[in-house]
């Protein structure tokens, strides 16, 4: 079964989230809380959408969908709230895989279009 477009949005994401720190300077610099929230995200988000190609990976929706939350509330939990470029682009790129996340949660059991 191959991918959609929509199916390479979330490791493009990812792969965004690892460059980001390096490619907008991120205020608490490459090792910073932000920039490790950054990597370890961007990894989770390229690595499960592989995974469930190799293998069934259950609940692969919903960890998306945590790991898009993750990102929209990280700034506030992790205390970088107050960095511009880190948390304008965590956020954004939270919104994105959360709505992803849910639209693909709520296509659950619809076929494979989701409809």
């Amino acid at each position: 079964m191959g991918m959609r477009w929509q199916d390479w949005m979330n490791p493009l994401v990812g792969l965004w989230l690892v460059v980001a720190p390096y490619i907008l300077a991120y205020e608490d610099g490459y090792g910073g809380v932000s920039a490790w929230n950054s990597y370890v995200v961007g990894a989770a988000l390229i690595a499960i959408p592989l995974l469930g190609l190799v293998r069934p990976l259950p609940r692969r929706e919903w960890i998306v969908l945590l790991l898009g939350i993750w990102l929209l509330i990280s700034p506030l939990v992790l205390g970088f709230f107050g960095l511009v470029f880190a948390t304008s682009n965590t956020m954004l790129c939270g919104l994105v895989v959360t709505i992803d996340g849910a639209a693909r949660v709520r296509a659950i059991g619809k076929g494979p279009r989701g409809a």
